[in-house]
């Protein structure tokens, strides 16, 4: 599979050989047992990213043509190990290694940055992109808005106003929502700008439909398209 990257213009990703890549994320539970079922059945939804704490399932993604992003967190060892984690993670994933690292399963990084940092110093690849990712509300960039591994502001269940005040940040990077709560918000954040988002909902994979329909590495963020009133499912599974 071709490698991801950041486009031109910072805005949205990209693959190695130039094709636009929406990410539609999946959040795959941490007790799967069906693996080639449920890799199977995200594909033909059309989910093009896994998001996954088990390495053997992002090598496994691969052969269903899915992106693997691997969550990269040692718990209650980050002050004390992350280094030491960081160099076990790259050696487990040494002959399948993910897309993309997510650092952290989904908390503040409050005073822990530098431990952060050794983490990703430690995972550092050339051939994966890294982000943080954030708690509920949160973004990475409250934390490392400015550093170099940071390939893109990471929110989690953001607006379209939280997506905006990214796009307005310095250095430019692509915004992505790592955990849609809602249709509405979907649409609303990648309206307002999103490269992409993760949401188990399966209705999702029409937004992929709608954005790729159209001219996608030129598109400006507009949220007029939206119809405010517009019945929407709110709830996914």
């Amino acid at each position: 599979m071709q490698r991801l990257q950041v486009s031109s213009n910072g805005r949205y990703l990209i693959t190695e050989g130039g094709q636009p890549f929406f990410w539609l994320g999946h959040a795959a539970p941490a007790d799967l047992d069906a693996a080639h079922a449920y890799l199977r059945r995200c594909r033909d939804q059309g989910y093009t990213v896994i998001q996954t704490d088990q390495p053997e399932l992002v090598a496994l993604a691969a052969e269903y043509g899915l992106y693997g992003a691997l969550i990269a967190d040692p718990g209650d060892d980050l002050s004390a190990g992350a280094a030491l984690y960081g160099r076990y993670l790259r050696r487990m994933v040494r002959d399948a290694p993910p897309a993309v690292y997510l650092l952290s399963a989904g908390r503040a990084a409050g005073g822990d940055q530098p431990h952060w940092r050794e983490l990703a110093a430690a995972l550092d690849d050339p051939a994966a992109l890294m982000a943080y990712q954030p708690p509920p509300g949160g973004r990475s960039s409250d934390w490392f808005a400015h550093d170099a591994w940071s390939a893109f502001h990471a929110l989690s269940a953001a607006d379209a106003a939280g997506v905006s005040a990214e796009w307005s940040r310095q250095p430019v990077r692509p915004a992505l929502e790592l955990h849609g709560d809602s249709l509405r918000q979907l649409y609303n954040v990648v309206f307002a700008g999103c490269c992409g988002v993760t949401c188990n909902h399966p209705a999702a994979v029409h937004l992929r439909r709608l954005l790729h329909s159209r001219p996608y590495l030129s598109r400006i963020p507009d949220q007029h398209g939206l119809v405010r009133d517009a019945p929407l499912s709110l709830a996914h599974p």
